[in-house]
């Protein structure tokens, strides 16, 4: 395992089975192998949980394993829901049921009874007497007395704790054909499908890859490393001949002259092809913080996992034919006035994972883009590997949120222990001021601003310096000279402010509860530890220049006035996204289909606007707001999300797509990607309504709805051309038309 590139979560369990050179000897056979054919785990391991997230997924993600294991034993439905998407299966597609009894199926026989006949269609509308068995099983282990012409649903209407017990427990030994249309119900009509392991249901572990609803083609994604070149190589004027790095804006095609590290690869589509080492820089980044200095080109790279990081190859060894690999990070920000871009993928950390010839390594599809088309899921970790934004570009980001409305939404979300940051706030301010508010002169600085940092502290400082004239305002505030409210506005912001404070409370939060502290004491710390620093005397007697408050009296005032904050933020939902006031630049806006609003619809009215989108693409919220609810309705809207903007007052609905990538809760910017994929329905649905109830959540039914098109052009947003959706401000063929 050791020589492996990569530890993919699951998409790729073949490289948790078979060693490098297993897979390379005849990759053709890949698409042919069922996971019943996988050989055991050589290793024991173990994957970790994702906390709270379990719950937007359908499933827990961790366990263990031991070495000789199998991954059809350890391996869960939910963990190939976005590489092979079994739940498309029907039970009939897998397995002959006929010769199954219901306790086979632990996907039939865990649920509860109730549950079973709402996921099967009209499952408990037929009469007893049509369903040999059911009536003996209902006297034999509930002692009911029923009649023949009953239905189940009629019983577990009447005795709603039979609709509690489990279908196996009940019904077990029957045969699973007994159940009407069991045959018509597919892996995702079962509540909990994503816990259950491969293995539990009949037949999926003989499907071959390449014959699931989405197969797996490793040929398109894997490539072996075949030699491997030092600094030496196409050292002239020669190009390299058969590129397949560089980068987004370069193309995925840039030939490298004058000295070029690089590995030649081999295997079906990948002979001869070149990819060369961090070393070969090509421009990358666009926008204002792709034009930062330094942050305008990238090492050659790759991104078979999408655009969250860039894999790139760091180093060659042409001696021992070795490969380093690294990733690559870039910082985006969109902003909600005004889109900056995005960095190059300038930010390198190495992965401490090396290669040598003959292993296979993760290129991505071979699309012309690097792999990102069709990304794969990387090892959790990886993220956390992120370095922190450089100074300079967090500078060009901070400036550029200083013009928006004050303060306030940045706030929104919890940090360690439950506090609320946007109640923090307000307590802290009750205290020291306002966004523009000037200190007294004390030790050598001044406090600035709603929770008055000081001017000497090197953050604070570090801020400032980065603003035209930083450093002469710096000046006058060590010598104590004199500052005005418009000064704090113009070299510490609100969004500075809150940025800043969201971080070092979060550091306050962290200290306090390592010192045991809970509960209203945590705050109470947190105070004492802000207003004292980080040494701070636990309920310390030591007071300021005015001698107004204590360390200790200082901490009980903010836990008094957090508790008063929190309740008010609560009934005020202060967490509120901005109305729109830029015309989305990079996101996809579909095409009209048929399907409009109003169109007849069985008797009833399209609610929404449909728009065609590709099976892969990604879709976003137009005005953004706070998630208010996600669900799933299988009477047209399937997969869903409302989104409620305070500002306009409206609910902005989104269904049909695949997936979200956002839950209940969720503070959404407007053009921000909310979900993926459109292998549902093939269109993504779009709909405006006002709020039915005291959530802010959507209703059902054309009342209350707006033409999605009208509404979003009355907002400025995009505007009307025939079939397709222009950006307002955008003429055809600028780049913005999709």
């Amino acid at each position: 395992m050791k020589r492996l590139l990569l530890r993919l979560w699951l998409v790729f369990t073949l490289f948790f089975c078979f060693t490098p050179n297993a897979l390379a000897e005849n990759l053709s056979v890949v698409e042919t192998l069922s996971f019943n054919q996988m050989p055991p785990f050589e290793q024991g391991g173990s994957w970790p949980s994702i906390g709270e997230h379990a719950a937007k997924i359908g499933y827990e993600t961790a366990r263990d394993w031991v070495s000789g294991e199998y991954p059809i034993d350890v391996l869960k439905v939910g963990d190939i829901l976005d590489g092979l998407h079994p739940e498309a299966f029907r039970l009939s597609d897998l397995a002959a049921l006929d010769t199954l009894s219901i306790v086979d199926i632990p996907l039939v026989a865990d649920l509860p009874l109730a549950v079973l006949l709402k996921s099967v269609p009209f499952s408990g509308d037929w009469p007893l007497e049509q369903l040999p068995g059911v009536a003996e099983a209902l006297s034999q282990v509930a002692g009911l007395s029923v009649k023949p012409t009953e239905t189940l649903n009629q019983i577990v209407s009447k005795h709603a704790d039979l609709g509690e017990l489990l279908t196996g427990n009940v019904l077990g030994d029957l045969p699973l054909m007994t159940i009407p249309n069991i045959e018509l119900a597919k892996i995702s009509d079962f509540e909990g499908f994503q816990e259950q392991a491969l293995s539990s249901i009949p037949g999926l572990g003989d499907i071959p890859l390449g014959e699931f609803p989405h197969p797996l083609t490793l040929l398109n994604v894997t490539a072996q490393q075949d030699i491997a070149f030092g600094p030496k190589e196409y050292a002239g004027d020669k190009p390299t001949p058969k590129p397949v790095s560089g980068s987004i804006e370069a193309g995925f095609q840039v030939p490298c002259v004058g000295g070029c590290p690089h590995i030649e690869l081999t295997g079906p589509g990948w002979q001869g092809d070149q990819w060369m080492t961090k070393d070969h820089r090509v421009a990358d980044g666009h926008g204002l913080l792709g034009a930062i200095p330094g942050m305008d080109e990238a090492g050659a790279y790759r991104l078979p996992f999408g655009e969250t990081f860039a894999l790139q190859i760091r180093s060659t060894d042409e001696k021992t034919g070795a490969a380093d690999w690294g990733l690559a990070f870039r910082v985006c920000s969109s902003g909600f006035f005004v889109d900056l871009g995005c960095t190059a993928y300038a930010l390198e950390v190495p992965l401490g994972i090396t290669t040598y010839e003959k292993d296979t390594i993760l290129t991505g599809i071979k699309d012309g883009m690097g792999g990102r088309s069709q990304p794969v899921r990387a090892p959790p970790e990886w993220e956390a590997l992120r370095p922190a934004t450089p100074p300079d570009v967090q500078s060009v980001i901070s400036r550029s949120r200083s013009g928006r409305n004050r303060g306030g939404f940045g706030l929104c979300g919890e940090g360690p222990g439950g506090v609320d940051f946007q109640s923090l706030a307000v307590a802290f301010s009750s205290i020291e001021g306002n966004y523009n508010s000037v200190g007294s002169y004390t030790a050598g600085g001044r406090g600035l601003g709603r929770y008055q940092y000081m001017t000497y502290r090197a953050d604070v400082r570090e801020i400032i310096r980065q603003k035209p004239g930083g450093a002469a305002f710096l000046d006058k505030a060590d010598r104590g000279g004199a500052i005005s409210s418009s000064e704090v506005d113009q070299f510490f912001p609100a969004a500075d402010q809150d940025s800043l404070f969201k971080a070092d409370q979060t550091r306050n939060i962290e200290q306090a509860i390592s010192e045991g502290f809970s509960g209203s004491r945590i705050i109470e710390r947190v105070g004492q530890i802000h207003f004292g620093g980080p040494a701070a005397p636990i309920d310390g007697n030591a007071s300021d220049t005015h001698g107004r408050l204590t360390l200790k009296t200082y901490g009980e005032e903010l836990a008094h006035s957090y508790r008063l904050a929190e309740t008010q933020t609560k009934a005020d939902s202060q967490c509120k996204a901005q109305t729109p006031v830029q015309p989305l630049k990079t996101h996809l806006t579909g095409t009209l289909s048929a399907q409009e609003y109003g169109a007849p619809r069985g008797g009833r009215q399209h609610a929404g606007q449909d728009l065609d989108l590709g099976p892969n693409d990604s879709f976003q919220s137009y005005i953004g707001g706070e998630v208010v609810n996600a669900g799933y309705d299988d009477g047209g809207y399937y997969h869903y999300i409302d989104i409620y903007n305070a500002d306009l007052g409206v609910v902005e609905r989104i269904a049909e797509l695949d997936k979200f990538s956002v839950g209940v809760g969720d503070i959404i910017a407007p053009g921000q990607v909310v979900g993926q994929g459109t292998t549902t329905t093939g269109v993504v649905h779009l709909e405006y309504r006002d709020p039915v109830n005291a959530q802010k959540q959507g209703g059902y039914g054309i009342q209350g709805t707006y033409d999605p098109i009208e509404y979003l052009e009355g907002l400025g947003v995009l505007q009307r051309n025939g079939q397709t959706l222009n950006p307002v401000g955008h003429s055809k063929g600028d780049g913005h038309d999709h």
